[in-house]
C-alpha cells in the first residue's frame, strides 16, 4: 500500500475538493477499497491511527453533499466510512494510491515497434552527423 502526499510545505490541512485535485487520478477507487477490506492483513499496522482515504470513490448525498470513502480502524478491523469533502483533511489523513498504478507497465507490441522506429531514426541521424 502506497500513500499520496497532498499537503504542501507548511500546510496543516486543506479541504477535501482541493485534496482530490492535488492527488489526481492515481487515487484508489472502490475496487481497491473492496480489495483492502478483504485483505486487511496487507494494510500496515502503523496506519491504524490514520484514516485511509480512497479518493476515486465518492458519492453524492442530497444533490450537494459529496462524500469520499475512507477506512477507519475500529479496534479489531477496518471499517468503511464516508466523510464530507467540505471538511478539512490533515496530514494524518492518508490518501491511498491505486493498486493499478503500482503494477509494472507492460508495453504492447505496437508500443515497442514505435519505440524501435524512433530509436532507429535517432541512430540514423546520429550516423549522418558523424
Amino acid at each position: 500500500m502506497k500513500i499520496i502526499n497532498f499537503l504542501k510545505d507548511g500546510e496543516k490541512y486543506i479541504n477535501g475538493e482541493e485534496m482530490l485535485k492535488r492527488c489526481g487520478n492515481d487515487m484508489a477507487d472502490q475496487e481497491d477499497l473492496e480489495y483492502y477490506l478483504a485483505h486487511q492483513d496487507e494494510i500496515p499496522k502503523e496506519y491504524r491511527d490514520n484514516y485511509l482515504i480512497f479518493g476515486n470513490y465518492t458519492k453524492l448525498y442530497s444533490h450537494v453533499d459529496r462524500r469520499v470513502a475512507y477506512l477507519d480502524w475500529g479496534g479489531d478491523s477496518w471499517i468503511l466510512r464516508w466523510d464530507w469533502l467540505g471538511n478539512v483533511f490533515r496530514g494524518d489523513d492518508l490518501v491511498v494510491r491505486a493498486r493499478k498504478s503500482l503494477e509494472p507497465q507492460i508495453l504492447g507490441s505496437k508500443d515497442i515497434l514505435e519505440f524501435l522506429d524512433t530509436l532507429e531514426l535517432g541512430i540514423k541521424k546520429l550516423r549522418e552527423k558523424l
